[in-house]
């Protein structure tokens, strides 16, 4: 008869879930930081309409780099004025392994300007290397 330790599959599954808890894998230990929008030679990825109608509705994204231990977060827009302030936020687990490996996320938002004119779409995120805190941004024409 072939002997398993420890004898329930439940007892199994606790010691392994306190295992992977005592090496930060699972639980809680997470925080969200803005995402990277320029990591090593990718460039920043901001998709919005050249021209759009004042008062109406229109789709922004940004891609952020990740993987590993960093995951997608949620995505915040601000606007003041003629500025329309996007924050991709993505979650950063503390953790002491973590894979290596490069994954891209996509956050989407929705703006509105509000009469015409010139109007700018900001980015808030970080490039690597360096971990610095950067601002991008580009025209929309609003008719």
């Amino acid at each position: 008869m072939r002997s398993r330790w420890p004898p329930f599959p439940r007892a199994r599954a606790a010691i392994l879930a306190l295992a992977l808890a005592g090496c930060g894998l699972l639980g809680p230990d997470e925080e969200l930081r803005p995402g990277v929008i320029v990591s090593y030679g990718q460039p920043l990825l901001l998709e919005a309409p050249d021209t759009v109608d004042s008062g109406v509705p229109f789709r922004a994204s940004v891609r952020t780099y990740g993987g590993g231990c960093i995951s997608k977060g949620p995505t915040t827009v601000s606007v003041e004025g003629r500025t329309a302030t996007i924050v991709p936020l993505d979650r950063h687990r503390k953790a002491s392994y973590c894979t290596d490996d490069l994954a891209g996320f996509t956050h989407e938002t929705e703006v509105v300007f509000q009469g015409a004119g010139p109007a700018f779409v900001a980015v808030r995120g970080r490039v690597e290397p360096g971990d610095s805190l950067v601002v991008r941004q580009r025209t929309v024409h609003v008719r």
